[in-house]
């Protein structure tokens, strides 16, 4: 069977005013196909048939038939390892556009991480390593204590930080980066 998602398509106010919400349906013949996930049992990545993105929010004014306010969101797919797309921009009418770039983007040393990766440490982060569902353990008997064997789990920072903002740029021309520990 197949299910169908609801969003919301609009917001209206007593006497006229609203907010009107516009999507980007993208399927599988459209340049920015759906995500990429891997399942359990199969080791060829499968994509996702439809993606629906936040395309526009336009506001228009009691009684004005023209809007006052208009945002648009713009998006890009990473091609390097699990598809995965990510918002590239956002511009605001009469103000400019702000642009995104993430840590990795597109690196061919760190391919990105298919949805639904079991390569997570303990706290669910990529780690870049294929390990099990659940990771493999050890209980001793004399002291009930269990410990994860392997390192499957084990955090890695080269691989965590993947897909997180590194740096905004402003209509100006300015930018603002980010630095993790």
């Amino acid at each position: 069977t197949m299910s169908r998602s609801s969003f919301l398509s609009s917001i209206s106010f007593s006497g006229g005013a609203h907010i009107d919400f516009a999507y980007d349906s993208s399927t599988t013949t459209s340049t920015f196909k759906g995500d990429q996930y891997r399942q359990s049992h199969s080791s060829t990545p499968q994509e996702y048939l439809n993606t629906i993105r936040l395309k526009s929010i336009t506001v228009y004014k009691e009684g004005n038939p023209n809007s006052v306010a208009s945002v648009s969101f713009s998006h890009a797919r990473n091609t390097n390892g699990g598809k995965t797309n990510y918002l590239q921009s956002i511009t605001v009418e009469g103000t400019g556009t702000y642009s995104f770039n993430y840590i990795g983007w597109n690196e061919s040393t760190k391919p990105y991480p298919y949805h639904a990766t079991f390569a997570v440490d303990h706290w669910g982060y990529y780690n870049g390593k294929n390990g099990p569902f659940y990771p493999l353990s050890y209980v001793n008997i004399s002291t009930q204590q269990e410990s994860i064997i392997g390192d499957s789990r084990n955090p890695d920072n080269t691989y965590s930080r993947l897909g997180m903002i590194e740096k905004i740029t402003y209509p100006t021309g300015g930018y603002t980066t980010f630095e993790y520990e």
